[in-house]
């Protein structure tokens, strides 16, 4: 659900591995082919979808930044980027 958003947020660290995979893929517009895959199997891409609230957003900056991928991710995001992705998806 959250993978064009995150794509996104990531490619400028990652633009040509990004472009490899939609070509791979043969997604012409790779972010919307992405999110038409996630509407093809059923998921929403909204937050709201799933009883998300705005008292939900703090908890998702914590574990976002405190999760055991964040020191891996091409582009480490600061509450702001999390903030901004959320808000893209509520």
């Amino acid at each position: 659900m959250l993978l064009p958003n995150v794509l996104k947020f990531n490619s400028p660290k990652v633009t040509d591995k990004v472009n490899t995979i939609f070509n791979k893929l043969n997604f012409e517009d790779g972010y919307s082919d992405i999110q038409r895959l996630v509407s093809d199997i059923g998921l929403s891409a909204r937050l709201t979808d799933y009883g998300y609230k705005e008292d939900h957003l703090e908890t998702i900056i914590n574990g976002t930044l405190g999760s055991a991928q964040a020191p891996t991710n091409p582009r480490i995001p600061i509450n702001d980027d999390i903030i901004g992705i959320v808000k893209e998806i509520i």
